[in-house]
């Protein structure tokens, strides 16, 4: 497995270093650096306007940076690569060049010479990028112990039920969570989420009358999970629960990391 961490150079950004160390240490992973070089961020910014004439020197600055990043991973393969161009399209790029299986993002970051938005840099990856994206939320303990998984019975959102084995450990507690505002929940939803659970004596079904944006976040909050697992949209005849708007609301407000699974690696 390989682990692609985005830097944009500032301590926020930074602040995940310790976690992702552990995580490649728990998933047996090598992990790839990347700080990418935005030429329209920098030209946005009058104070920094004179850098867009010296890239050259900005991506050396940008090597070095990565590569005293790169020291403290001393018992970790470790890679690390400064690509020039928009940050949200050449992060998915490079993660599938390189053949990532996972994306890691703090929360956000910001400088004078850049700002990755966590409303928009990440947030556009975890829709496009070819692989899980995991986005971060404070520090936590790197295995996982209880993974929420929301579901609205669609292919979709069972998809990601078939896929999150490879990035939790056997014998992780998962609950399979529907909201619905409309109880009960009919025969078809209802076998399509049972279906999930065959063979899997550690996952449970538990449906809650809200609606997904609050009743995810709320339920993520009472359950005390470590980690929600959902994609960013869903298909299924009139069930359209899962659109990116409720997965990025959930990546906003959760009180745990988010594993995001985006529509190019769910179909592929």
């Amino acid at each position: 497995m390989k682990i692609l961490v985005p830097l944009n150079g500032t301590l926020q950004s930074e602040t995940i270093l310790p976690y992702v160390r552990g995580l490649s240490s728990s998933l047996n992973a090598s992990i790839l650096l990347l700080r990418v070089i935005d030429p329209l961020a920098l030209a946005g910014d009058p104070l920094t306007a004179t850098l867009v004439g010296k890239q050259p020197e900005t991506r050396l600055a940008a090597e070095a940076y990565l590569r005293t990043v790169a020291e403290g991973f001393a018992e970790t393969s470790i890679e690390t690569n400064c690509r020039l161009g928009s940050a949200s399209a050449t992060i998915c790029e490079e993660a599938k060049r390189t053949g990532c299986d996972l994306v890691v993002f703090a929360p956000h970051g910001h400088s004078g010479l850049e700002r990755w938005l966590f409303g928009s840099v990440a947030e556009e990856v975890a829709r496009h990028a070819p692989c899980p994206v995991l986005l971060m939320r404070g520090q936590t303990d790197p295995v996982f112990q209880h993974i929420l998984v929301p579901s609205d019975g669609s292919e979709t959102s069972n998809l990601v039920c078939r896929r999150l084995s490879r990035y939790a450990p056997p014998q992780v507690r998962v609950t399979l969570l529907h909201c619905t505002t409309d109880p009960p929940v009919d025969k078809p939803v209802r076998s399509r989420l049972l279906a999930c659970l065959e063979d899997r004596t550690d996952w449970q079904l538990q449906i809650v009358e809200a609606r997904p944006k609050t009743g995810i976040v709320d339920h993520a909050v009472d359950s005390g999970c470590d980690l929600i697992a959902m994609a960013t949209h869903g298909r299924g005849g009139l069930l359209h629960l899962w659109r990116g708007s409720v997965t990025e609301h959930v990546a906003r407000q959760a009180p745990c990391p988010v594993l995001v699974f985006p529509p190019a690696f769910l179909e592929h």
